[in-house]
């Protein structure tokens, strides 16, 4: 069962900035000029603001300025999609694909299909989080129609993604580097995007899809880790002094502000929280599944990459106590760190159940235990 966390990942940065100065234009068309500028300026303010609806509506007013604009058309896309609304999501798609037409223009045309693919794997998520609701409510013929359509619009998605991927590398064969190639950040989300939609399209009966799934969070982990340690060395770097600087502002300057510095530690973050919710997602299909060791090693890889996360300890332990045998021990370590690491000032009904896990753990435990020493007695 996959948790609503997933169904946040991957919100898509969009790339904001006019640069629409021109020489010798009227006084009418510097007017149109500056309202065009303000309206993209308050939609880049709603975006960043979380604002999606008021975002689109600025973009929208904006376009009818300069309908041929790319990034005013690709920021109206992107706010549409990220209202997370269905019908909205399914206006992004058709305005995607009928009104940006860019596919002559590589890095353009990453952004246009990245576009694509969020509103692919927003929608997969809508049907399948439905598909589940309708059927916890025993309307099994809707939830069924909602399965068929998160799969249509997950195997969308894989399609889009990998086209990302393709144009990445038909750009990296050019030799193409730097803010000129503007989908190599494109592309470590496509991989995580990937194995989202992968993780949607598995199930019982096909469970090749989750292979898949840990394939391309693996690379996505890969790309990440190298990325956070160029990240970490020029923070580091930054936080040394700077001599020329120093005898000019007087001691201890140093190379960046605390600003700049907090900014690396955000992108550093925010690669671990990306893999870790997908891990967190695997973790949760596998247990549906019933593969409780792939779930151990999953909740492994989480802990690895962010011991703090609380989660993964407590569903390393249910798969600890699940997994056939059951290892007990390994559950009961698990969940009493997890316990130690909530509020126990207040009896909530979280505590109680960790407490009741925590004692049906220690029970079947010395079950456990009594058989095995009646069976070697026996035995011997």
């Amino acid at each position: 069962m996959l948790r609503s966390r997933l169904f946040l990942l991957l919100a898509p940065v969009l790339l904001v900035g006019c640069g629409l100065i021109t020489p010798s234009k009227t006084s009418e068309e510097d007017q149109e000029l500056q309202e065009f500028a303000e309206r993209r300026q308050e939609a880049a303010t709603y975006y960043d603001g979380g604002e999606f609806i008021r975002a689109a509506a600025q973009y929208k007013k904006a376009l009818e300025l300069r309908p041929e604009h790319f990034m005013t058309q690709l920021g109206y896309a992107y706010s549409l999609t990220n209202t997370r609304f269905a019908p909205n999501i399914v206006l992004a798609i058709d305005f995607l694909n009928k009104t940006i037409t860019v596919q002559t223009d590589d890095s353009k045309e990453a952004k246009r299909v990245y576009g694509l693919a969020e509103a692919y794997r927003l929608l997969a998520m809508y049907h399948r989080r439905r598909a589940e609701e309708r059927e916890n409510r025993g309307l099994l013929d809707e939830a069924e129609e909602d399965r068929v359509e998160g799969i249509k619009f997950a195997q969308s998605g894989v399609e889009a993604y990998e086209r990302i991927l393709v144009i990445d590398r038909r750009l990296e064969s050019r030799n193409i580097s730097g803010p000129i190639r503007a989908s190599a950040s494109l592309a470590p989300l496509a991989h995580i995007g990937i194995a989202v939609c992968c993780i949607i399209l598995g199930d019982k009966d096909n469970q090749g899809p989750l292979d898949r799934a840990v394939h391309e969070v693996n690379q996505y982990a890969t790309i990440a880790a190298r990325a956070r340690e160029f990240w970490e060395t020029r923070r580091e770097r930054m936080m040394q002094i700077d001599p020329l600087q120093s005898a000019v502002d007087g001691p201890g300057k140093q190379l960046a502000s605390v600003e700049e510095r907090a900014r690396y530690d955000e992108m550093i973050q925010n690669t671990v929280e990306k893999e870790a919710i997908v891990r967190q997602g695997l973790v949760e299909t596998y247990m549906y599944l019933g593969r409780f060791e792939d779930g151990v090693r999953e909740s492994s890889k989480i802990l690895e990459l962010d011991n703090s996360r609380d989660d993964a300890l407590f569903f390393r332990a249910r798969c600890y106590a699940l997994m056939e045998p059951p290892n007990y021990e390994r559950a009961l370590v698990d969940m009493r760190e997890y316990r130690s690491r909530q509020d126990l000032t207040r009896l909530t009904q979280k505590v109680i159940r960790i407490n009741q896990l925590i004692s049906t753990y220690e029970t079947r435990l010395r079950e456990q235990k009594r058989e095995k020493e009646l069976s070697e007695a026996a035995g011997g």
